[in-house]
C-alpha cells in the first residue's frame, strides 16, 4: 500500500489554498479564526511546516464539510 503525502492529496482534491480559510499556521502554530477579530490556537506542531499541512488538512475537511 502506497502513502500519500498530503500534497498529493490536496492536489488530487483541487484544494484552493486561499483566503477565507479559518485555520491558519503560525510559526509552529495551528490557528482558528473566530471571524471576530480573535483567534483560538488549537494545536502545536514540531515545526512551521507541520503546522502549515495540520491548518491545510484542517481546512480541507471543513470545505469538504460545507459541500
Amino acid at each position: 500500500m502506497t502513502k500519500l503525502t498530503l500534497d498529493e492529496i490536496l492536489d488530487m482534491t483541487n484544494y484552493d489554498d486561499g483566503e477565507g480559510d479559518s485555520y491558519f499556521p503560525e510559526n509552529n502554530a495551528v490557528k482558528f479564526d473566530l471571524q471576530n477579530g480573535k483567534f483560538e490556537t488549537i494545536a502545536f506542531a514540531k515545526d512551521r511546516n507541520m503546522a502549515v499541512q495540520i491548518a491545510s488538512a484542517l481546512n480541507l475537511l471543513e470545505n469538504e464539510e460545507d459541500k
